[in-house]
């Protein structure tokens, strides 16, 4: 997958939310700091993501975190079986922020 299949994937400093992206996301911590949007991609693949926020410091470093978007919530939740998983030689730590529609979102 090149950068031009990706055109979802965005990179910000620090931790700005973003009202408008889908509410389904796994925050990713661990991340190699040479790591790519194409990484993330297939460290969950076969799932479809929706949008990648890589994290970067003031100082313009990547921060080792980042936020990747789901269309569902069972999406989402099914990325979390890559908990702990690793990405070159670095194990990621992943996070929940998902509700399912049945329970009131």
């Amino acid at each position: 997958m090149s950068k031009m299949d990706v055109p979802w994937l965005l990179f910000v400093s620090g931790s700005h939310p973003v009202s408008s992206l889908p509410q389904h996301f796994v925050h990713m911590r661990g991340l190699p700091f040479q790591a790519t949007g194409d990484d993330i991609v297939q460290f969950f693949s076969p799932l479809a993501l929706s949008r990648i926020l890589v994290e970067f410091g003031p100082d313009g470093r990547a921060s080792g975190e980042a936020d990747v978007y789901f269309t569902s919530h069972h999406d989402a939740v099914s990325a979390m079986t890559r908990d702990k998983a690793h990405m070159q030689e670095r194990y990621i730590e992943l996070f929940l922020n998902s509700t399912s529609s049945d329970e009131g979102e």
